[in-house]
């Protein structure tokens, strides 16, 4: 996360406001299309190998087949359809479409690579792998910056992507040399797809919640406002860290059930006051927190940034509720609530942009679907027993 801000930090300052716009709209499209297009897959590849024991090659092939199609597939759309979007949401460059569909391509095959790795529970090269990425992008950056244009910051974002094409190339032919069965590949094709596909709707619906407001302010103002929106909504998604990072805590509390009510109860208070005193001290330093990392030219971003930083409160918090859901045994009831959170999200966002038509409107629709978001999650984890009435009064 830190090596990927520092290298968009750069990209900002040398292409400037509108281009940063559209590089992070295009983002917002690669990485839609690579999650709608393999149909929640990615998920059923650490699934089916953790039941096959040492016979996996089978589950890896078919994954991998998968993947081959699901490519083609996207490549194709893309190449076709990608013009007219471009065209509705207010870029006339159309020579982009070839880019972004071989973009989406690498991501795709990059998210295969990454699956696989984690279906083989090897925790450290997953880590190895996700820092190098990260680092190739970071030092591509550095050594273009004198020629860095939108373009070449959006190569450098996906180059390290592009080179995980080799790993998956030679780990598909090592697997087909390893078969066993290979009659059951078919069969295992229906059986991933049939997984993946229940936890589709929840994977496009968060997507959508973390970026549907980009297409929005897109389509409905421009990329001068596009960009300025897009790095204060960065900026402030930095301190969800925190939470991210305690996910795991709160997944293991409660999965240890209501003996540990009390320390639950201790946890939230903790985290709360953590983030209100991040609140407090970011706030007052916002513009300097722009300048700095960004340049003075964000700074119409400002009020922006105030009101999306009080949004991480709620949105941090719900990221922890989500973790104690699914730990209580509880996940069907945690995606309907992630569903939820689009339809509140998409609507806030939208309705607040069409009436006020500013980013700031976007940030307080931001801010009012948080706590919304928030307020149905206290609502579902108290009927399902996931949380008691101590716990309520100790996240605010």
């Amino acid at each position: 996360m830190g090596l990927k801000f520092v290298a968009v930090a750069f990209i900002a300052r040398r292409i400037g406001v509108v281009e940063i716009g559209i590089f992070n709209l295009i983002l917002t499209f690669t990485t839609l299309f690579s999650l709608v297009f393999t149909f929640g897959t990615h998920r059923s590849i650490i699934y089916y190998k953790s039941r096959s024991g040492k016979s996996s090659s089978e589950v890896l092939v078919s994954y991998q087949l998968l993947t081959i199609i699901f490519v083609v597939f996207t490549f194709l759309f893309i190449i076709g359809l990608y013009p007219y979007f471009y065209k509705y949401i207010g870029f006339e460059d159309s020579s982009l479409s070839m880019l972004v569909a071989l973009c989406t391509v690498s991501h795709i095959i990059f998210l295969s690579v990454k699956q696989t790795i984690l279906g083989d529970g090897n925790y450290k090269r997953y880590f190895i792998i996700t820092v190098a990425v990260h680092l190739v992008f970071l030092l591509f950056v550095l050594l273009s910056l004198g020629q860095l244009n939108l373009k070449i910051a959006i190569i450098a974002f996906y180059l390290p992507f592009a080179l995980s094409i080799s790993l998956f190339i030679i780990n598909f032919v090592w697997n087909i040399k390893r078969l066993r069965k290979p009659q059951f590949v078919l069969k295992m094709m229906r059986l991933q797809t049939k997984y993946g596909l229940r936890s589709y709707a929840y994977d496009v619906s968060n997507i959508l919640t973390s970026r549907v407001d980009y297409i929005f302010v897109s389509a409905l103002l421009n990329a001068y406002w596009l960009g300025q929106y897009s790095l204060a909504k960065m900026l402030s998604e930095g301190m969800l860290q925190f939470a991210k990072a305690l996910y795991n805590v709160i997944f293991q509390y409660a999965s240890r059930g209501k003996n540990e009510t009390g320390n639950k109860t201790s946890f939230f208070r903790f985290v709360s006051y953590i983030l209100i005193g991040m609140i407090v001290i970011c706030i007052p330093f916002a513009d300097y927190m722009i300048a700095i990392f960004f340049g003075n030219e964000f700074l119409d971003a400002l009020a922006t940034l105030k009101i999306l930083i009080v949004s991480i409160y709620f949105l941090s918090m719900c990221i922890l509720l989500t973790g104690n859901l699914f730990g209580s045994g509880n996940p069907s009831a945690s995606s309907k609530t992630g569903l939820m959170n689009c339809v509140y999200f998409s609507a806030a966002t939208y309705l607040s942009l069409q009436i006020f038509n500013s980013i700031e409107a976007v940030a307080w629709g931001v801010l009012v679907a948080n706590i919304l978001y928030f307020a149905h999650l206290i609502i579902v984890s108290m009927n399902q027993n996931a949380i008691s009435r101590p716990i309520f009064r100790n996240f605010i």
